[in-house]
């Protein structure tokens, strides 16, 4: 088909490029041994971009694979309220199990003064305002590398992960 719109198949090649795809489409990570895997990265900014979308404020991502034998990347933001707090953890986990990235552990939802979501290679900190300053995260790995945000690879990323069929996995 001629003059067909094929922005799609580009977006699709750059990020299959950096996520792997089983053969019913379903996005996982592999468990390849690898210090940092391409698509952790990937996967670390789609959570940042996810945050954005419930209104987190500032997120950052730090690159902690060299300061840490636990996990790659630390992704912080934080929210004015913990029902906002709540929202963002909620729409992370739940986009990411849809798209078959299950996370290890979630810790802190009734609280919502903290939450964090384990995926393993990345931790996802979602504070509240008051505790992210009182527990100062971004001052304790101020001399990790971050990840700069950038939003059209995130957007990219995330515009797959929305693609993505549901599972059929409950949320526990």
């Amino acid at each position: 088909m001629d003059g067909a719109d094929t922005s799609h198949l580009i977006i699709y090649e750059r990020v299959a490029e950096a996520i792997n795809f089983n053969m019913k489409g379903r996005l996982f990570v592999s468990d390849s041994n690898e210090t940092t895997r391409p698509e952790t990265e990937d996967l670390a900014l789609a959570c940042a971009a996810l945050a954005l979308d419930k209104k987190g404020i500032d997120p950052v991502i730090f690159r902690v694979t060299e300061r840490t034998s636990y996990t790659d990347f630390f992704v912080i933001t934080e929210a004015q309220s913990e029902r906002q707090a709540s929202a963002i953890a909620r729409h992370i986990e739940d986009t990411m199990r849809r798209a078959g990235v299950k996370p290890v552990g979630v810790e802190g939802k009734n609280d919502g003064n903290w939450i964090l979501i384990d995926f393993g290679d990345f931790i996802v900190h979602v504070f509240l305002d008051t505790a992210r300053y009182y527990y100062d995260m971004d001052g304790l790995w101020r001399d990790a590398p971050q990840v700069e945000m950038d939003e059209e690879r995130s957007q990219q990323i995330l515009d797959m992960l929305s693609q993505r069929e549901p599972q059929g996995e409950h949320s526990s």
